[in-house]
């Protein structure tokens, strides 16, 4: 692996980090162009997402600690074993969130304080969008495993891709660009689900650049790698944890004012 300097290694990260929040926020911009209980309940819904994008970043995070490790001390078979794990456990997660989601968004948003129309459209966002949210939780484990091995941009090309798939998805679903149907809410989630289609269909680029090959053939793994990887998340996931868990609660204290009867 060559030698790289923190800021080449930084800014890709930086950049998709940046472009994977601008997603959320060309949902909300596209429906506030349609309407704005519509906006609003997109708005609440995302932050629920983001508590589950915060549980697969759990996972992802221990295995970057021991990735790097077995990368230093030039055990490439242990590494890729580790990465094997993190991308297992993250898409079996992955499935039962996308189930929970599916089955008890309602009372997740009225938790939340929505009502009404509000929690009508949550409810509707967050039904097609939780059907794939494995693919979310997919890409968090792939996307560390390139970054544990230096390769940061590739993450941030996939990143770029679905922003442009995204932004055209929703002015097209949304304000009927090429003859289309208007379909508001449902197509915003439609075209979030794409492009977690589109993660899926990149994954064969993910493990190009570690394994030479487009065919991977995931290593087996033990229960002891298992509990080994799950040593580090909690103190390491602590800081952002109670922050991320606010986000709900303020969220949902205007919700009383825009969910009522309209």
């Amino acid at each position: 692996m060559k030698k790289m300097s923190l800021f080449s290694l930084s800014w890709p990260i930086f950049i998709e980090t940046l472009l994977f929040m601008m997603l959320g926020f060309i949902d909300v911009f596209a429906l506030s162009q349609y309407d704005d209980l519509a906006s609003a309940s997109v708005g609440t819904a995302n932050q629920v997402a983001g508590i589950c994008n915060l549980l697969f970043s759990v996972t992802a995070t221990a295995s970057a600690v021991i990735i790097a490790q077995n990368l230093g001390a030039k055990n490439r078979e242990k590494a890729s074993e580790t990465a094997a794990l993190s991308i297992f456990f993250n898409f079996s997660i992955g499935i039962i969130v996308s189930v929970v989601l599916v089955i008890f968004n309602r009372p997740m948003l009225s938790a939340l304080g929505a009502e009404g129309k509000v929690l009508d459209f949550g409810s509707e966002y967050l039904t097609i969008v939780g059907c794939f949210m494995f693919g979310q939780a997919t890409l968090n484990s792939m996307n560390v495993v390139l970054r544990s091995h230096g390769y940061t941009r590739i993450p941030m090309y996939i990143t770029i891709v679905m922003n442009i798939i995204n932004t055209v998805l929703d002015l097209t679903f949304v304000l009927g660009w090429f003859g289309m149907p208007v379909l508001g809410v449902t197509g915003v989630a439609l075209a979030t689900s794409r492009n977690l289609l589109q993660l899926i269909e990149c994954s064969p680029l993910h493990s190009i650049p570690i394994t030479g090959t487009s065919s991977v053939r995931p290593p087996l793994f033990s229960i002891g790698s298992a509990a080994y990887m799950f040593r580090p998340p909690i103190p390491n996931e602590e800081p952002d944890t109670f922050p991320c868990s606010g986000n709900p609660i303020f969220a949902s204290m205007p919700l009383g004012a825009c969910s009522g009867p309209v």
